[in-house]
């Protein structure tokens, strides 16, 4: 009768323990950081033709005076890029969503990736319609606000503002979603990459202004992607 009282005092403790080591297991099998980083990662590559190719307009022109020079520039709107990133954007989420949902069916457990899916396109769809409302009023001639964000000291907001970062803000929702800190510290880093230009040590001017931040931004994704393909890979072998 003794052991037998122990053994009900230990069951559910037991069961406990054994159920938080389920969880975290399944939630583990469950990963797959790597396709949402290669899909937006191709997302982002192929908005380099798009923009370059597509649409284009010139928008308020100014000067920046520095103690050596007063150079002159104009801002270069790509019509085709606003239009692109939020239908893209959707797309790779639907795209993600689904990918979640058969693996998670392979695996016997049924999860959805809405709280990553949903605001990921929410954030995309806001702002690129911000984006918009800020090419139609900047894009203007001797516009007040088109002055104002000629200062380059003032162009954290674009930043803010462009796909990148949209993508940066999802990935939170991603690492939520997946329990998953190193995803959390990867993206904190591409934050800082996206918001912070000194970190890139590029001055591009021209049509092809875009293309080389596309290619830095989408390659960190895609190489990040693989790390993650490799590293989980290995982990499924491992429980296997």
């Amino acid at each position: 009768m003794a052991n037998s009282k122990s053994g009900m005092d230990d069951d559910p403790r037991e069961i406990l323990a054994a159920q938080a080591g389920f969880v975290k297991e399944v939630r583990t099998s469950q990963r797959a950081t790597w396709f949402p980083l290669i899909v937006l990662a191709i997302v982002t590559f192929l908005a380099i033709p798009i923009e370059r190719l597509g649409r284009r307009t010139i928008g308020e022109c100014g000067a920046v005076t520095s103690a050596s020079s007063t150079p002159h520039f104009c801002r270069i709107y790509s019509v085709s890029g606003l239009i692109y990133w939020p239908i893209a954007l959707v797309i790779a989420y639907a795209v993600i969503s689904n990918f979640y949902k058969i693996k998670s069916r392979e695996l016997g457990v049924e999860t959805s990736a809405r709280k990553y899916v949903i605001p990921g396109a929410a954030i995309a769809i806001l702002l690129s319609a911000a984006s918009y409302l800020l090419f139609l009023f900047s894009s203007r001639q001797r516009s007040v606000l088109g002055i104002y964000f000629m200062d380059p000291s003032n162009s954290i907001i674009f930043r803010a503002l462009a796909p990148a970062f949209s993508i940066c803000l999802a990935l939170l929702f991603l690492a939520r979603f997946e329990k998953n800190n190193v995803l959390l510290v990867f993206d904190l880093l591409y934050g800082v990459l996206v918001l912070w230009p000194p970190i890139r040590g590029l001055h591009r001017t021209g049509f092809w202004s875009l293309a080389p931040y596309r290619v830095i931004d989408g390659g960190v994704l895609l190489i990040v992607g693989i790390l993650f393909s490799l590293t989980q890979r290995t982990e499924a072998k491992r429980r296997v």
